[in-house]
């Protein structure tokens, strides 16, 4: 079943999924229909990546983090570098701090964007009791 909406875009996106695609709406279409199997298969790449301890880290690091399509990717880097420098995350979660950062550094900007959306998609749930199980998808 195909479900219509309208998404409002900034005028580069519509500019450059008109030069991609043809037309703008065929470019969302696209986009949007591809979007969720590019994510899944992005995860499943990043699976086994860390380890549970610097999972939970990622995970509260980005609490309350409202993403920003314009540096999509770029969130979890710099949480991350904050929350090890200035808080300490690091020894809450007993992880190398330096050990995680290495491991962020390479992942593409959307390696990084889906680990975002990861996260974000457990601090959108209403109950975070599962978070062992959830954090368990990637380890």
């Amino acid at each position: 079943m195909r479900r219509k909406i309208s998404p409002r875009v900034e005028e580069n996106a519509h500019a450059t999924l008109k030069e991609v695609f043809g037309t703008s709406n065929a470019g969302a279409e696209f986009v949007l229909n591809s979007w969720p199997a590019l994510y899944k298969r992005t995860l499943h790449g990043l699976k086994g990546k860390f380890d549970r301890e610097e999972l939970m880290l990622l995970i509260d690091v980005m609490n309350g983090t409202i993403l920003t399509p314009a540096i999509a990717g770029g969130h979890i880097g710099a949480n991350t570098t904050d929350g090890i420098d200035l808080d300490g995350l690091d020894k809450k979660w007993d992880v190398g701090g330096a050990i995680l950062k290495a491991k962020l550094a390479p992942l593409t900007v959307f390696e990084k964007a889906c680990l975002e959306w990861w996260v974000q998609t457990f601090w959108m749930q209403e109950d975070h009791g599962n978070i062992e199980e959830y954090v368990a998808t990637l380890i």
